[in-house]
């Protein structure tokens, strides 16, 4: 099988802005995004939001009465730092100016760690401090589930548009 070259995406924006690529599920708002990668505000909120949330826990200063708090420091600490660096590949891929590959891969990358993070948490907080948490723990896996559901959407974008860019 053969590998797409270097300039894959720039024949695929070719074929979006011709109107002959075929697009992945409707996603309703089209931001600059030349493969309607879907990018949106409030993903970009929500990983702001990751990366202040970890910062303290690679620092060492967890909450008082959160979970960290009772984690042994070494464990906080993955946390925080799989939180805070999962946001910031996600934000640095969302917001690439290179290669749109890249951006894309860097973005999914960042949205694996960030969300396995989250759903591991979000799953720690039920199973250990139980049904009291459960708001907490269910944003916490809503976030997580979004983020790895966003992860493999770009999956498929970039499926498509190298088997759009192979038949033709």
């Amino acid at each position: 099988m053969r590998r797409p070259g270097p300039d894959w995406f720039a024949r695929a924006r070719a074929r979006v802005a011709r109107g002959s690529l075929p697009q992945p599920r409707s996603r309703g708002v089209k931001y600059a995004d030349p493969l309607h990668a879907g990018r949106h505000p409030f993903q970009t909120f929500m990983l702001a939001l990751a990366v202040i949330s970890g910062l303290p826990l690679i620092l060492g200063h967890p909450q008082p009465r959160s979970i960290e708090a009772t984690l042994p420091p070494w464990l906080a600490t993955t946390w925080g730092v799989m939180l805070f660096g999962g946001a910031v590949v996600a934000l640095l891929g969302s917001y690439w100016l290179g290669n749109y590959a890249n951006a894309l891969t860097i973005e999914r990358i960042g949205l694996l760690v960030v969300g396995g993070a989250a759903c591991l948490y979000g799953l720690t907080l039920l199973l250990v401090l139980g049904p009291s948490t459960a708001v907490a723990a269910g944003i916490v896996l809503g976030f997580g589930l979004a983020s790895l559901k966003r992860a493999f959407d770009i999956g498929h974008i970039m499926r498509v548009a190298i088997k759009s860019l192979k038949e033709s």
